[in-house]
């Protein structure tokens, strides 16, 4: 019996020592002197890559992309943050170098990298937004124009004539019949009475 509690407490112990080292952070890291440390990120056509880091001891930082090509972004400091756009889809490594001669304890933040086509997306709909108003206001500017033109242009023709008369008021004047039909008119009218040509 005594054993078998033994047994359990032996377990329950050892079930407790994993559980406590799952639970370390994934974004702390303790690199020794002389070695390096490296996270890899996945990224998509035209994607974004934010980071921050911070370190006890001083860290050399760089990034290499999908092609192999190394990218200083630190050396011999304790920290680093920035934005990236990185150009090519692909694994790009993340790896801090410990060249000094004590242990370095790393801190560090990776966001969740984001596409620039959500960036374009978001952009294309302000400027649908953007164009849709203008083209709105557009057609305000012509209605309205037209509006006016066709209220001068009634008024223009309710006006009565100004200087002298026209050539059809004094043909009608001279002959005493409409030029048009031809009937016999009164010479004080202004409309022909049959066809409604108007003289005056």
């Amino acid at each position: 019996m005594r054993t078998k509690v033994l047994s359990a407490v032996a377990m329950l112990c050892l079930v407790s020592a994993l559980a406590v080292s799952s639970c370390v952070s994934a974004e702390e890291r303790a690199i020794l002197a002389g070695d390096s440390f490296s996270v890899e990120v996945e990224l998509s056509m035209l994607g974004f890559l934010t980071y921050s880091w911070s370190s006890d001891e001083p860290l050399s930082f760089a990034i290499t992309d999908p092609s192999g090509n190394q990218f200083p972004y630190g050396t011999n400091t304790t920290s680093g943050d920035s934005t990236l756009p990185l150009w090519s889809p692909g694994t790009y490594t993340l790896t801090w170098y410990n060249y000094g001669s004590s242990t370095a304890h790393l801190s560090f933040d990776l966001s969740e990298p984001f596409s620039e086509v959500e960036v374009i997306e978001e952009t294309m709909w302000t400027l649908t937004l953007i164009g849709i108003i203008i083209a709105v206001g557009l057609v305000a500017v012509v209605v309205i124009v037209v509006i006016v033109l066709v209220m001068s242009d009634k008024g223009k023709k309710s006006a009565p004539p100004v200087g002298g008369p026209s050539p059809l008021a004094s043909q009608a004047l001279s002959t005493g019949h409409c030029p048009t039909c031809g009937v016999q008119i009164d010479t004080n009218a202004s409309f022909c009475a049959k066809c409604g040509t108007r003289f005056k």
